[in-house]
């Protein structure tokens, strides 16, 4: 199974999983005004627990907009990138640096900390 990202034309990301990504494109297309354009496909073993860590850590940095759409932001890129590359260790933690990277260069530094220690906890109760 794969891990995608499509990108509409407002730049907002939807981070999924599909057995067809191309197949998934269409049928989202079929019901979206706006083109989608598909950005990065990658192939992995655990599509439920990649998918699932990062709409974990785009949401816990407020980048949800509903349901597996994220607001663009340089984090949400540098992960496609890496997902472009295969390389799903390395999306992980540099969404994972960047989280780190742009929280302590916020004002709100320590709010931003509890929320994602909070919804993390939550999280594992789950």
């Amino acid at each position: 199974m794969h891990v995608y990202a499509i990108q509409d034309k407002d730049g907002n990301v939807k981070i999924g999983r599909s057995m067809q990504p191309r197949k998934r494109l269409i049928e989202l297309q079929c019901g979206n005004a706006n083109k989608l354009t598909l950005l990065a496909v990658c192939y992995v073993s655990n599509p439920d627990e990649v998918e699932k860590h990062f709409h974990d850590v785009f949401g816990d940095l407020g980048l949800r907009i509903s349901g597996e759409w994220f607001k663009p932001s340089v984090i949400v890129t540098i992960v496609v990138n890496s997902m472009m590359c295969d390389d799903l260790q390395q999306a992980s933690q540099l969404a994972m640096d960047c989280w780190c990277y742009f929280a302590k260069r916020n004002e709100n530094y320590e709010e931003m900390r509890r929320r994602h220690t909070r919804a993390k906890a939550e999280r594992m109760k789950a």
